[in-house]
């Protein structure tokens, strides 16, 4: 499952210690002070800024071991976290803000933390620095040594001004060109600098050394303030790729995952497990109350497997995919408490248009959007009858609704259907074209699409294949939703060709081998523009370019504060140019369905991230 934000400056306060061993036991046999939770995927990196690692598991262990100016609780407010620093606006035009770290605030390895840390934020975000330091013009596809997908989003568009940092290096105080009513979401996060410094000068092993690790930020700082080309574009390659690891071993750096949470990582098996202890230096949010020492992250994508595990007393939470089946055995299941509701999570399919933004790989599938204008007519005739066929109807009455009954097909891109505006949207988003009449009145309207470019395609005879990628074959919910959809488009003259993958977290979504694909959103910040900018040609997966509408409709909600009525107007105006272009469509909400042994207090269902939000709170009463 990926994150949908365009909020990706909090690069994922990279973290850690010293390894320590740690045995993968089960949770009945460890003292009550280890926690055990469940995840779908794979662990693959500590860095989730760059389009192939930002995927929820990597959030979540970097969730537990890196503290910023805020976090999300679970009424989706934004909790100032004052035990890390504090931030004030100290002008309103321009609008300026200052944060300040608090003193004293130390990462794992005891290196002090100053607002040197919230550089690194600036240098992988803003597109005027990179320029003006030589590693890069990010709106020229593939041309930047760092690879990171925040230069598109709305800190480079608002923060053109350099950052000033304070005498004492303690605060800095960032100028937004205009008044943003998300500037909390758009601040600094920190980042241990000097251990991407000394990985990327050669050094092995996290050192408590002061002086090594007080010269490694100030070689940085330097680096930043001189616009020192050579060295920062060493920096990229090693950000590029330091971070990224699936195992630990005698091998492994651990300046990867210096830490300032409250937990540090002490072991990754790979495809298996990652164990964080406590972090005996945390200061940087608020204090233990639990009693959890240890934190157990198992990857069990077998939905199965993962329930007999809940069963056993081997996981103590289970926060997968949620079944009608498995929803049921879960609230029989004796000794374990279930939390359910709407999940932040919703399912879409996306149709590729060309190559996605810095990608080298070249689309040339039967959707293309490029060519002569009769071309793009016919990719645009094959991408309407795909989503016309697609059965999302069947699809959300047998595979969501005997989870939650009212879930309902979602037919909006930015809005769910409890939210207020979701009826006003939907009236004039241009939906209506893939949700008028019946399912089979509008199968038989795709195939008259098909059979205008492939004549003897018929409801037995396919008259092109798409190759469509959607995840791992234990993933039950999408394999079901596969069956239906083949089946469904079939009748439309569309062989759709989807075969489950086991790697499918670890290959590119982005790959231009797939026509179309399936996978969930996951909104992880509360902002006025609800995200649009993610759509953009920079931003998305697809090569989807629709700048000449989305950008002057999106840009007014990112840049100033705006009247509702003008939100919804932009918003729905951008949906209806995505749906006259068949971009693809939303299915359903994600329903949450999560197994608690009840043994275990504290777990509260967060905004984002939801489980981990509170580590602090957790605490075992048996």
């Amino acid at each position: 499952m990926f994150k949908k934000t365009t909020t990706r400056i909090l690069l994922g306060t990279v973290a850690a210690a010293a390894l320590i061993g740690s045995a993968l036991v089960p949770a009945q046999a460890a003292t009550r002070d280890t926690i055990v939770l469940q995840e779908n995927n794979f662990f693959g990196s500590f860095n989730t800024s760059k389009k192939t690692t930002n995927v929820v598991i990597n959030s979540t262990v970097n969730s537990l071991m890196g503290m910023g100016f805020w976090y999300y609780n679970d009424e989706a407010d934004i909790v100032r976290n004052t035990d890390f620093g504090t931030y004030t606006i100290t002008n309103r035009k321009p609008l300026t803000v200052k944060m300040t770290v608090k003193p004293g605030r130390v990462w794992s390895d005891g290196t002090p933390i100053t607002a040197v840390d919230l550089l690194l934020s600036h240098v992988i975000c803003s597109p005027t620095y990179s320029k003006a330091a030589g590693i890069g013009d990010p709106s020229k596809s593939g041309d930047t040594a760092f690879e990171s997908t925040c230069y598109t989003g709305t800190y480079g568009k608002l923060v053109t001004k350099e950052p000033a940092i304070s005498g004492d290096r303690m605060s800095l105080t960032l100028t937004f060109d205009s008044p943003t009513p998300d500037y909390q979401l758009y601040l600094p996060g920190p980042s241990a600098v000097h251990g991407l410094v000394l990985m990327t000068d050669g050094k092995k092993g996290v050192t408590t050394n002061a002086s090594v690790n007080r010269n490694a930020k100030t070689k940085f700082y330097n680096a930043y303030l001189n616009k020192d080309t050579a060295y920062l574009k060493k920096l990229a390659a090693c950000w590029n790729n330091c971070y990224d690891m699936s195992e630990t071993n005698e091998k492994t750096n651990n300046l990867a995952y210096i830490s300032n949470g409250g937990f540090i990582v002490s072991k990754i098996v790979k495809n298996n497990s990652v164990t964080l202890v406590r972090n005996t230096r945390y200061n940087s949010g608020p204090k233990f109350t639990g009693n959890v020492q240890t934190v157990i992250i198992r990857s069990i994508d077998n939905p199965t497997a993962a329930l007999q595990a809940l069963k056993n007393k081997e996981i103590d939470v289970y926060s997968g995919q949620a079944t009608a089946d498995l929803a049921s055995q879960l609230r029989a299941m004796p000794g374990i408490r279930t939390i359910g509701g709407n999940a932040n999570a919703w399912e879409h399919v996306d149709l590729r248009f060309d190559t996605t933004f810095g990608e080298k790989d070249t689309y040339k599938g039967v959707f293309a959007d490029k060519g002569t204008a009769a071309e793009k007519a016919r990719a645009l005739d094959l991408r309407r009858a795909f989503l016309l066929a697609w059965p999302r109807d069947e699809i959300v009455e047998k595979i969501y609704q005997p989870i939650n009954p009212s879930t309902k097909v979602m037919n909006s891109i930015f809005y769910f259907p409890e939210q207020p505006a979701y009826k006003q949207v939907v009236a004039n988003n241009g939906s209506d074209y893939y949700t008028d009449g019946t399912q089979a009145e509008r199968t038989a309207k795709a195939l008259a699409l098909v059979k205008k470019h492939y004549p003897s395609a018929s409801a037995t005879t396919a008259g092109f294949d798409v190759k469509f990628n959607w995840g791992t074959p234990t993933n039950a919910r999408r394999v079901a939703t596969i069956a239906l959809a083949k089946a469904a488009l079939a009748k439309a003259g569309i062989n759709l060709i989807a075969p489950g993958n086991a790697n499918w977290n670890a290959e590119p979504i982005v790959s231009s081998d797939y026509d179309g694909q399936m996978f969930a959103w996951v909104k992880t910040s509360i902002q006025q523009s609800i995200g649009c900018n993610g759509y953009t040609y920079e931003e998305n997966l697809t090569g989807y370019n629709g700048d000449s509408v989305i950008k002057p409709l999106c840009d007014p909600l990112v840049e100033e504060p705006q009247e509702n009525s003008l939100v919804i107007k932009n918003l729905t105006a951008i949906e209806k140019k995505m749906h006259d272009d068949a971009y693809g469509l939303s299915v359903a909400r994600h329903a949450n369905v999560v197994g608690v042994n009840e043994d275990l207090d504290g777990i509260r269902l967060g905004f984002y991230p939801q489980i981990t939000w509170n580590f602090w709170e957790w605490k075992f009463t048996k």
